[in-house]
């Protein structure tokens, strides 16, 4: 279950819940309100009913997004059958609509609790010369190389002394993937599809949790700043046949508009940007992730916007999108029904990355 606004040239949109299967196939929309926001779906523990948050708009068109806004009747709660039909607004919020927090996911931020000036697990140190060997005299206050949990795999973050000192493009080059297995090696920065690699995410449950294994799914993801105009990105690398991959990527058409110099080059860079926060799904060999792409058009006008949306990686990393192709479209939440497995219901909000 999503909660999507689509954007539009002319006027104001309107967020829907969107029904979808697993496999990125539509079922049927199940509200179509003329005014406000639909937000924060989240299914009941039977999987029959999903409650959300209706948020209305201000007499301006400007949408209120906060319940302590000066009109506390702009927050309604609503519930709608799974099927279909029984849509009704509720008096108040069931409890365990209340207690529903988000899933779990992968971030480069640390803990809110983490001590001031202490170097995260993950987190790359200067310290190697350009061969990729250790420079003397270096103390490392963190572990510069990280083993799976199987024990199949090795990586060790080389960052040498002409790496720029921000986290950028080009960082992380002597990067080495090593499968203990085969005993074969690779550099990061010699694959195909090297951009820059800084730090590696982590589980936000776990902070020492920095590699996602789930049967035949083996990846791992580091950040890289694209600077002020693109932000962070995602790369995720599969372990099990090595490749980088820039999350989002380019496998979804959204309406992509070119800008900046005249080359190739750019242009191949510049589609692949964007982010995404990779949200394990427990017990299955996939991940979702809350997708954005930065100044992309609408449809049908000369503006720009942030569009995101929720994708599903399979183990090759492969993308499924849960949303109409060749839009503009803004995530508003969603929700997954997993009957038999644990968690059942997984709340995966608006805000996740910022958790």
């Amino acid at each position: 279950m999503v909660a999507t606004r689509y954007l539009q040239a002319e006027g104001v949109s309107h967020s829907h819940l969107y029904l979808y299967t697993e496999d990125g196939k539509f079922v049927r929309q199940l509200t179509r309100f003329d005014m406000g926001q639909d937000h924060a779906p989240v299914f009941s523990a039977d999987g029959d009913q999903i409650v959300f948050t209706h948020i209305n708009e201000t007499s301006d068109g400007k949408d209120v997004v906060e319940a302590a806004s000066k009109e506390p009747d702009s927050i309604e709660f609503w519930q709608v059958n799974t099927r279909g039909g029984g849509l009704k607004r509720l008096t108040s919020a069931p409890d365990w609509y209340k207690a529903a927090t988000n899933a779990s996911f992968f971030t480069a931020w640390p803990p809110k609790d983490w001590p001031e000036n202490q170097r995260m697990y993950g987190w790359a140190d200067k310290g190697w010369d350009q061969h990729g060997n250790p420079l003397p005299g270096i103390l490392e206050k963190a572990p510069a190389s990280f083993t799976s949990p199987d024990g199949h795999f090795e990586l060790t973050l080389k960052l040498g002394p002409d790496d720029l000192e921000e986290n950028g493009p080009g960082n992380g080059e002597l990067y080495e993937l090593k499968d203990l297995r085969s005993g074969k090696s690779w550099r990061l920065g010699e694959m195909p599809d090297f951009v820059g690699l800084t730090n590696l995410l982590h589980f936000s449950a776990d902070q020492k949790e920095l590699f996602l294994q789930q049967g035949p799914l083996n990846v791992v993801f580091f950040s890289l700043h694209m600077g002020s105009s693109f932000g962070e990105e995602t790369i995720a690398l599969n372990l099990t046949k090595p490749k980088l991959i820039v999350l989002p990527g380019n496998e979804v058409p959204l309406p992509f508009g070119k800008e900046g110099p005249d080359t190739d080059q750019w242009f191949s860079l510049v589609r692949q940007c964007g982010n995404a926060d990779p949200i394990p799904l427990s017990g299955e060999p996939c991940f979702l992730a809350l997708c954005i792409k930065r100044y992309e058009p609408i449809p049908g006008s000369s503006k720009t916007a942030s569009l995101s949306y929720l994708g599903r990686f399979d183990a090759s990393l492969e993308q499924t999108p849960y949303v109409s192709l060749g839009t503009a479209p803004n995530f508003y939440g969603a929700c997954v029904f997993r009957p038999g497995k644990t968690p059942a219901v997984m709340k995966i909000g608006e805000d996740i990355g910022d958790d």
